[in-house]
């Protein structure tokens, strides 16, 4: 048996021009349920953008803490140590938030993960947008857990 879990985090984003290659909020923490130490499946994965900016990014998740840490706004660079710890990376183009009326887009990954009860990541522009709320943007994890 396993059980089902939505996780979001809202980052806290800056109110400036962000440019290509930049972390958008800093380091995401997806904190799951505590038996879920094990790992689980990672079965979908939704950004929502209030903002309405539909901007170009890559999504970067971690089955553990890298240990290079980024700030908001700052150049998105990782070691290798940091690029073996990433299970999944998911690129958003522009066109994919078109395609969506409600400003969400979703994807089904699909794909196992291990993890420390957490799952952490790096949200990265391609483009270059500027939010209007430091809570435009939100991110939210469905999780497949074993019990």
């Amino acid at each position: 048996m396993s059980i089902f879990k939505t996780i979001t985090v809202n980052p806290t984003i800056t109110l400036v021009a962000y440019t290509a290659n930049d972390v958008v909020g800093g380091l995401l923490t997806f904190t799951l349920p505590r038996h879920a130490a094990g790992g689980g499946i990672l079965g979908n994965i939704r950004l929502n953008d209030a903002d309405a900016e539909n901007a170009a990014m890559k999504l970067f998740l971690f089955n553990a803490v890298p240990a290079t840490t980024i700030a908001d706004a700052a150049a998105f660079v990782i070691t290798a140590a940091d690029q073996a710890l990433c299970f999944y990376e998911q690129a958003i183009a522009a066109a994919d938030w078109a395609t969506d009326t409600d400003g969400w887009v979703k994807y089904k990954p699909n794909v196992i993960f291990a993890a420390d009860g957490a799952i952490y990541g790096y949200l990265v522009c391609v483009a270059t947008p500027t939010y209007t709320a430091a809570t435009d943007l939100s991110i939210s994890l469905d999780v497949w857990i074993p019990e």
